[in-house]
Protein backbone atom coordinates (compact mmCIF):
# COMPACT_ATOMS: atom_id res chain seq x y z
CA UNK A 1 0.00 0.00 0.00
CA UNK A 2 0.81 3.43 0.35
CA UNK A 3 0.78 6.27 -1.85
CA UNK A 4 2.96 9.40 -3.76
CA UNK A 5 2.65 12.84 -5.02
CA UNK A 6 5.36 14.66 -6.98
CA UNK A 7 5.66 17.95 -8.79
CA UNK A 8 7.88 18.53 -11.44
CA UNK A 9 8.19 22.53 -12.64
CA UNK A 10 9.28 23.81 -15.41
CA UNK A 11 12.20 26.39 -15.31
CA UNK A 12 10.69 29.88 -14.98
CA UNK A 13 10.20 31.42 -18.66
CA UNK A 14 10.44 28.17 -20.54
CA UNK A 15 7.26 29.27 -21.55
CA UNK A 16 5.67 25.62 -20.25
CA UNK A 17 2.22 25.69 -18.87
CA UNK A 18 2.59 22.11 -17.56
CA UNK A 19 -0.37 19.53 -17.02
CA UNK A 20 -1.22 21.55 -13.63
CA UNK A 21 -1.51 24.99 -15.45
CA UNK A 22 0.87 26.86 -13.14
CA UNK A 23 4.20 25.77 -15.04
CA UNK A 24 4.27 22.37 -13.66
CA UNK A 25 3.11 18.60 -14.09
CA UNK A 26 1.66 17.12 -10.75
CA UNK A 27 0.14 13.40 -9.97
CA UNK A 28 -0.63 11.38 -7.67
CA UNK A 29 0.00 7.62 -7.81
CA UNK A 30 -1.06 4.38 -5.20
CA UNK A 31 0.66 1.38 -4.83
CA UNK A 32 -1.87 -0.76 -5.99
CA UNK A 33 0.36 -3.63 -5.79
CA UNK A 34 4.39 -4.12 -4.24
CA UNK A 35 5.87 -7.50 -4.61
CA UNK A 36 9.58 -6.94 -3.32
CA UNK A 37 11.48 -7.32 -6.19
CA UNK A 38 9.44 -8.49 -8.76
CA UNK A 39 6.62 -6.47 -9.40
CA UNK A 40 5.20 -2.89 -8.45
CA UNK A 41 1.78 -1.30 -10.01
CA UNK A 42 0.94 2.25 -9.27
CA UNK A 43 -2.43 3.86 -10.17
CA UNK A 44 -1.76 7.81 -11.25
CA UNK A 45 -3.88 10.23 -11.84
CA UNK A 46 -2.67 13.57 -13.03
CA UNK A 47 -3.50 17.15 -11.08
CA UNK A 48 -5.03 18.63 -14.29
CA UNK A 49 -8.42 20.34 -15.00
CA UNK A 50 -8.16 19.67 -18.55
CA UNK A 51 -10.21 16.13 -19.20
CA UNK A 52 -7.26 15.28 -21.70
CA UNK A 53 -5.45 14.24 -18.90
CA UNK A 54 -8.32 12.75 -16.58
CA UNK A 55 -8.61 8.96 -15.74
CA UNK A 56 -6.43 6.59 -13.89
CA UNK A 57 -3.19 5.59 -15.37
CA UNK A 58 -1.66 2.36 -14.70
CA UNK A 59 1.67 1.20 -14.87
CA UNK A 60 3.49 -2.26 -14.25
CA UNK A 61 6.93 -2.39 -13.22
CA UNK A 62 8.10 -6.24 -13.68
CA UNK A 63 11.73 -7.31 -12.58
CA UNK A 64 13.18 -10.24 -13.57
CA UNK A 65 16.36 -11.85 -12.37
CA UNK A 66 19.11 -12.09 -15.38
CA UNK A 67 22.63 -12.46 -16.23
CA UNK A 68 24.26 -9.83 -15.08
CA UNK A 69 21.65 -7.70 -13.54
CA UNK A 70 17.96 -6.91 -13.91
CA UNK A 71 15.77 -7.09 -16.47
CA UNK A 72 13.49 -4.25 -16.01
CA UNK A 73 9.86 -4.03 -18.07
CA UNK A 74 7.30 -1.28 -17.76
CA UNK A 75 4.09 -1.24 -19.50
CA UNK A 76 0.96 1.14 -19.03
CA UNK A 77 -2.40 1.24 -19.32
CA UNK A 78 -5.31 4.17 -19.94
CA UNK A 79 -2.64 6.47 -20.18
CA UNK A 80 -4.96 9.51 -20.67
CA UNK A 81 -5.53 11.18 -24.37
CA UNK A 82 -3.70 14.62 -23.86
CA UNK A 83 -0.19 12.34 -22.89
CA UNK A 84 1.35 11.47 -26.41
CA UNK A 85 2.51 8.25 -26.86
CA UNK A 86 5.92 8.96 -27.84
CA UNK A 87 6.58 11.58 -24.60
CA UNK A 88 5.53 9.00 -22.64
CA UNK A 89 8.11 6.90 -23.63
CA UNK A 90 11.03 9.51 -23.55
CA UNK A 91 9.83 9.91 -20.09
CA UNK A 92 10.49 6.93 -19.15
CA UNK A 93 13.33 6.18 -21.03
CA UNK A 94 15.03 9.43 -19.62
CA UNK A 95 13.92 8.07 -16.30
CA UNK A 96 15.66 4.72 -16.94
CA UNK A 97 18.54 6.27 -18.11
CA UNK A 98 18.97 8.47 -15.15
CA UNK A 99 18.42 5.42 -12.73
CA UNK A 100 21.01 3.51 -14.78
CA UNK A 101 23.55 6.27 -13.50
CA UNK A 102 22.65 6.09 -9.70
CA UNK A 103 23.00 2.53 -9.75
CA UNK A 104 26.62 2.55 -11.96
CA UNK A 105 27.72 5.27 -9.22
CA UNK A 106 26.32 2.94 -6.40
CA UNK A 107 28.31 -0.17 -8.35
CA UNK A 108 31.71 1.01 -7.60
Amino acid sequence: GGAIRITLHYPAGSGEAGKSGDGSDGYRARFVELEPYTRIVQAIEFESDDADYSGEMRMTVDLVEARPGTRLTIDFDNIPPGIALEDNRRGTEMSLEKLAVLVDRRAC
